[in-house]
């Protein structure tokens, strides 16, 4: 417009590139993006009007050669030094803070055993962060050392045909969910636990689990323990599940699902069968066994109230036929909270049997 008097909204300048733009005109600084991540270094610019190649007009980022690194990154923080962050716990931010990392995905950030990285074990805990890993199948061991993969001593297994295996080293078995042929004997103070319902079988070859090694502790959780068959004690066979013929403490707890024995005993206590042992055993399940010789549980306590527990330098003695003496008894045992059913003997417990031992009857 050519006139004397200034219209409204107009200028005598007329260097302005972009007028639709109030952010863009001759005095405009553009910033160098080299790494082209939408932010530009704030020491070098340029300024003019129309944007130069390779600039742009928001500056901020604190290392323009990583596309990864500007004001609008997200930080992670690790917590456990694993590498990885936690999704959950961020800053969004240029400069890196202290204790964060630009990788996400640890599920838990507390445990460094556990990430994107972690190789999958049996321990109920999601180790690769991976709920889609399944742990069926997998046995590890715990010890003094650390937790170990265990599974290829029992893979060998199968129907008909069960591994056989020694557990002599201190420490912790699980059994993740699924199905074991197996016998084992175990030496050493251990817990066998089992983790979401898995089922040991003893393929009618022995006791699923048997113990015959004197002053050890060994702990079931959580298993259900399916088609052993008995042990020979004395005149005696028995325990298709269970089998304890030692100066030895047995306990038999389910925090979160029950212990199951479902066996055959062949003459005595066709789940568990116990001779000198001391047994503990709560909220767990004794059912579906049978002995060839009455009643779901049997125990000859009476005989043995009288009789002081064995000392320390007592040796170990095996019992002869009933109703000769018998050997002192092992600690007070208690069957508490439990269910015994279902059981049948044509002599003496078909579900539990249990000898030389005190053990009230159950709640």
């Amino acid at each position: 417009m050519v006139q004397c008097a200034q219209p409204s909204g107009y200028l005598i300048d007329n260097t302005d590139c972009d007028d639709s733009d109030v952010s863009i005109n001759p005095q405009t600084p553009w910033y160098v993006d080299a790494d082209s991540d939408g932010f530009g270094d704030s020491a070098t610019t340029l300024v003019q009007c129309t944007q130069p190649s390779g600039f742009v007009r928001v500056s901020g980022d604190c290392d323009d050669a990583d596309l990864q690194i500007n004001p609008d990154t997200t930080w992670f923080a690790d917590l456990d030094l694993d590498g990885y962050g936690d999704d959950l716990n961020s800053i969004v931010q240029c400069t890196e803070p202290s204790g964060y990392l630009l990788v996400a995905g640890d599920c838990d950030d507390l445990d460094d055993t556990v990430s994107p990285d972690a190789i999958e074990i049996c321990d109920g805990i999601d180790n690769d962060c991976d709920a889609g890993t399944p742990e069926t199948g997998m046995v590890s061991f715990e010890d003094v050392t650390g937790l170990m993969d265990v599974s290829s001593y029992f893979s060998g297994g199968g129907v008909g045909a069960p591994v056989s295996v020694v557990l002599a080293d201190p420490g912790e078995l699980n059994f993740c969910d699924g199905d074991y042929y197996v016998n084992i004997e175990v030496t050493a103070n251990a817990t066998l636990r089992g983790i979401n319902n898995p089922t040991l079988h003893g393929e009618d070859a022995a006791p699923v689990v048997s113990v015959y090694t004197d002053g050890i502790t060994v702990r079931l959780e959580g298993l259900t323990l399916s088609d052993g068959i008995g042990a020979a004690f004395s005149y005696y066979t028995g325990g298709g599940g269970l089998f304890c013929d030692a100066l030895a403490s047995v306990e038999i707890v389910t925090p979160s699902s029950r212990t199951t024995a479902q066996c055959k005993g062949a003459g005595n206590g066709g789940g568990v069968a116990i001779n000198e042992c001391s047994l503990d055993m709560l909220d767990s399940e004794i059912s579906y066994n049978a002995a060839s010789s009455g009643g779901t549980s049997s125990s000859p306590r009476a005989r043995c109230s009288s009789m002081a527990p064995p000392s320390t330098t007592t040796p170990r003695r095996r019992v002869a036929a009933w109703p000769s003496p018998r050997p002192p008894p092992a600690p007070l045992d208690m069957i508490d909270k439990s269910l015994v059913t279902r059981n049948s003997s044509t002599g003496q417990g078909g579900g539990i049997y249990v000898l030389g031992s005190l053990a009230p009857m159950p709640t």
